[in-house]
């Protein structure tokens, strides 16, 4: 005695997911629940089912499969028992309201969703792998195996999946429970993946899933750039910076001798993970903006009405700034910078800075130290050195009979130095600027020969119009000199020459101006 399944039929609704077993008489059951992992049984008393056992995976979450076969019970009693498998416990309900017939029936959970674009049906057979990737989707899971969870959200998309034995055996496998909403399936495969100790990668249209350990043929693509305009190095140190994955590397060499325009990239990473390599090497190795630099370093001596700084209004009365259409913002100038007692700025026009050069080479009190130029890429740092070498008379040893002593020259180097980073932007010039001033101050010694060197630095960072000239002014230097008279070869004489000797000490004041004019030039 027993009943027999005669027939299984299924309907797939949008929404209800409907069972039928068709009996040859009315069946007689009992209903079983399993909370970790989540389950439903249904055993049918003495069942039978002639075709076998069979399992029977489906794409309709909360249950990922279900499965019929003959169970032996513990009083020696042959059941059919039919199982439901769930990612996330589910609702089931059963209506055995047509005599020989059974319904199962639950709800499918909306944890699978495409957001479509502009409200049409995308259809996932015939679209790349790639574009399968950027869907999106929404997923949750609850104490899930991760090789259903990865066959279901593949199998949605169209995607074919090769899936390691360390995914299946469910010895190692590990479960999961995640909720994920709006991302893309290749994130989704990412988390699902990664964070469990295993990983994936395109073969073609193929997505293959493995531990993370291993590395497959096939695994790592190689492409190599020409770079036209970066350094291959500093690209190469930038993919580092996030973009390569773990798997990845890159190397940067020249094939050039001299120029590094000849620069090649050699990249190897996963095929998913190029495109956005191509992009970002793409994005760097752009023509890169030249800017011209012309810098004056100018020296004035100031007077004795001009203790704080260069009295400009004086000097523009005694000389007065040409033309005469510059009158206005000259005056203008005069007022934002008389009175410097510190560094100080200013933004001169062109017309502006004309005057403003012929109101110093008016007078016999200023001198062009000198006037280098020189070019550099935007954001990369110009250096400009420029100095005096001065002799050093050192003595050597005793003096000799007629009070004579043997000296030796040594080179002391006072140099100003500047450094100035310029970055484009918005049509203006930043300047990042680093100036360290060196100049002699007096001497001393009993010849009054040996210098002494004062040194000054200033960092700033200012903007600047494309071709407007930056005035720094305010870096004065006290100098206080002893000039030493002599009487030839008396004044040399121990213990008499000093009355052969006249010391006069001097005094004076002198301001460094420096103008920079950056220019954009391609």
């Amino acid at each position: 005695m027993g009943q027999t399944l005669e027939d299984i039929s299924i309907v797939d609704s949008d929404s209800v997911y409907f069972l039928t077993l068709t009996f040859d008489e009315v069946p007689s059951y009992a209903i079983s629940e399993n909370i970790d992992p989540p389950s439903f049984s249904i055993n049918f008393i003495r069942g039978k089912w002639e075709k076998g056992d069979f399992i029977r995976r489906v794409a309709n979450n909360p249950v990922y499969q279900y499965s019929i076969k003959s169970k032996a019970t513990s009083s020696k009693r042959n059941d059919l028992e039919l199982r439901l498998h769930f990612y996330t416990y589910s609702d089931v309900v059963i209506d055995d309201s047509g005599d020989k017939e059974i319904i199962i029936s639950w709800q499918k959970y909306q944890g699978l969703v495409v957001e479509k674009p502009d409200s049409k049906e995308v259809d996932f057979g015939n679209i790349s792998i790639q574009d399968a990737l950027q869907q999106i989707v929404s997923l949750q899971f609850r104490n899930a195996d991760i090789q259903d969870v990865v066959s279901l959200l593949t199998t949605s998309y169209g995607i074919n999946v090769i899936v390691h034995d360390a995914l299946i055996d469910t010895a190692t496998t590990r479960r999961i429970s995640l909720s994920l909403k709006d991302v893309t399936v290749q994130t989704a495969m990412d988390v699902i993946l990664k964070i469990n100790g295993y990983d994936w990668y395109l073969d073609g249209e193929i997505i293959v899933a493995k531990p993370a350990t291993e590395v497959y043929q096939g695994e790592l693509v190689t492409k190599i750039f020409e770079m036209r305009f970066a350094d291959a190095g500093i690209v190469s140190a930038a993919l580092g910076n996030g973009i390569l994955s773990q798997k990845g590397n890159s190397v940067g060499f020249s094939t050039g001798i001299e120029s590094s325009f000849n620069d090649k990239l050699m990249v190897s990473d996963s095929r998913i993970n190029m495109p956005a390599i191509e992009n970002f090497v793409q994005s760097l190795d752009r023509k890169t903006q030249q800017i011209h630099i012309s810098v004056k370093f100018i020296e004035t001596t100031l007077s004795a009405d001009e203790a704080l700084g260069i009295n400009w209004g004086l000097r523009a009365e005694l000389k007065g700034p040409a033309p005469v259409d510059t009158l206005g913002e000259f005056k203008d100038f005069i007022k934002d910078v008389a009175g410097w007692e510190a560094l100080s700025m200013a933004q001169l026009s062109l017309p502006l800075y004309t005057s403003v050069l012929q109101l110093l080479t008016a007078d016999n009190e200023s001198r062009l130290l000198q006037e280098p130029q020189i070019t550099t890429t935007n954001n990369s740092p110009a250096n400009i050195v420029v100095g005096t070498s001065i002799p050093i008379l050192v003595p050597q040893a005793e003096g000799g009979a007629f009070g004579f002593q043997p000296f030796t020259f040594e080179e002391t180097n006072v140099d100003i130095s500047l450094q100035v980073t310029p970055r484009i932007a918005e049509g203006l010039v930043s300047l990042a600027i680093d100036a360290q001033i060196e100049a002699i101050i007096g001497y001393v010694g009993p010849d009054a020969d040996r210098p002494i060197v004062s040194s000054r630095s200033t960092s700033t960072n200012v903007r600047v119009a494309n071709g407007m000239t930056l005035l720094i002014g305010g870096l004065i230097l006290n100098e206080e000199s002893e000039a030493v008279d002599k009487v030839p070869f008396l004044g040399n004489i121990p213990l008499i020459g000093k009355l052969f000797t006249n010391r006069v000490k001097r005094s004076s004041q002198r301001e460094l101006l420096i103008f920079i004019t950056p220019s954009i030039v391609s």
